[in-house]
């Protein structure tokens, strides 16, 4: 991120950016102790043939995580732009989840996604933390 896009008083950050970015784009942070990293990345080469550029048994959120004192909520990386641009025209809308270890970050990101769709996809926090494993068949049943 550039330095000049950097704001020290803002509590979410959004991290929409490719896997490969990911250390510069933390180091550029600077100190995020105490803020909300909202983690919209997918981890594959697109480029590539949608080869997973992470292990399968792990997530971008869990070893985001690992390297930041933020508060990692994983979201906003599951619904696609032509999905996302169109949603309100789709009969059963589509779900944007919302899932972090923190549930006061899960809830401060709850209104960024509905801001950035108010009319797109159905938001739905979960309890699940950021990691395989979570149960996404129990979060979907309960929207």
């Amino acid at each position: 991120m550039p330095r000049a896009m950097r704001r020290p008083w803002g509590e979410v950050t959004i991290a929409a950016i490719r896997w490969d970015r990911v250390d510069s784009f933390l180091a550029d942070a600077g100190d995020l102790a105490g803020k909300v990293l909202i983690d919209g990345i997918n981890p594959d080469d697109f480029a590539g043939g949608l080869r997973r550029l992470i292990s399968a048994d792990t997530s971008t959120a869990s070893l985001i995580q690992a390297r930041t004192e933020a508060a990692v909520v994983k979201t906003l990386n599951h619904v696609g732009s032509s999905v996302m641009g169109h949603a309100s025209k789709y009969a059963l809308r589509p779900l944007q989840f919302v899932a972090g270890d923190d549930p006061a970050a899960k809830q401060t990101a709850d209104p960024v996604s509905i801001s950035t769709s108010r009319i797109g996809p159905k938001v739905v926090l979960s309890d699940s933390r950021c990691h395989p494993g979570a149960s996404t068949a129990r979060i979907a049943s309960q929207a």
